[in-house]
């Protein structure tokens, strides 16, 4: 699917969350082949305040603030140590039919391996995966 396809083009790990209350769960992830890489599982709840995806979540929920507006103007957040100073994330939403967010699509990496360069390929797998839920 297109989390295994943005896994395997940048060698990261690629993360879908939803929100569940007051945090986001993680329901699916394909881990970085790398040896460093973070430690997420499938079913861990992590804070929806920060991070890349939890930002992403929502601000396509209408959060107020510079910061959100901002994701929202790019359809994407890209952010180093938000969550924690050694990592870094890349995220955009994923987007259900009728309208509102899913949830998000993250490439998740150590913070020395962030790459601009993968955020096109980030935005892309959030778009085939809001296809696949018929947005």
């Amino acid at each position: 699917g297109p989390a295994g396809k943005i896994s395997d083009r940048t060698r990261e790990s690629a993360v879908f969350h939803v929100r569940q209350g007051d945090k986001r769960l993680c329901l699916y992830r394909i881990d970085s082949p790398q040896p460093i890489r973070d430690h997420v599982k499938v079913g861990d709840l992590v804070p929806l305040d920060r991070g890349a995806g939890g930002r992403v979540i929502m601000a396509f929920e209408g959060a107020r603030g510079a910061a959100y507006d901002k994701i929202r103007r790019d359809g994407y957040a890209a952010l180093v140590g938000d969550r924690s100073p050694d990592l870094a994330g890349i995220a955009a939403p994923v987007l259900r039919a009728g309208g509102g967010v899913e949830g998000a699509v993250t490439l998740t990496m150590p913070a020395s391996r962030f790459n601009r360069a993968h955020i096109e390929p980030t935005r892309a797998a959030a778009r085939a995966v809001s296809r696949l839920l018929g947005a």
